[in-house]
């Protein structure tokens, strides 16, 4: 399977080519070409520190008050405490994925039923997951 490098300021990773990617608003959507599944990216910067456990307990608040437990994972060479859940028919699975000051939410949703149908092309786009944290001292130009 074929693949092309997406980067932003913070991260990268490779898409394979039956899947698109769109900017929405402060999210980044890849969806498959069947549009059965679809991962969202959003990137938090933290000012003045490190993201930690704190801050994925805090922006994961809502799952854990729901009962849902967070697990340890991996995403790329990173680890990631990741919540799977279903909500209005979607089987859900959040990763939530600490680096230096970055602090990365990687949502994937799909229908309840399609749940394990794009699990190893997840896996493999999540695999390639790169995160630039030195990014936060440079200087944005205007």
């Amino acid at each position: 399977m074929s693949a092309e490098l997406y980067e932003t300021k913070w991260w990268s990773l490779d898409i394979p080519e039956e899947w698109a990617v769109d900017l929405e608003e402060d999210v980044t959507v890849i969806t498959d070409e069947d549009g059965v599944s679809e991962i969202g990216i959003s990137t938090l910067i933290k000012s003045g520190g490190e993201t930690d456990d704190d801050d994925v307990a805090e922006f994961s608040g809502d799952l854990i008050e729901r009962g849902i437990e967070g697990v340890d994972s991996k995403c790329g060479e990173y680890h990631a405490t990741v919540f799977e859940y279903i909500e209005d028919d979607l089987f859900c699975r959040d990763w939530f994925i600490c680096c230096g000051p970055i602090l990365m939410l990687v949502s994937y949703a799909c229908d309840e039923s399609n749940k394990g149908m794009d699990d190893a092309a997840i896996n493999e786009i999540l695999s390639s997951l790169t995160l630039y944290p030195e990014a936060a001292t440079e200087d944005d130009e205007d």
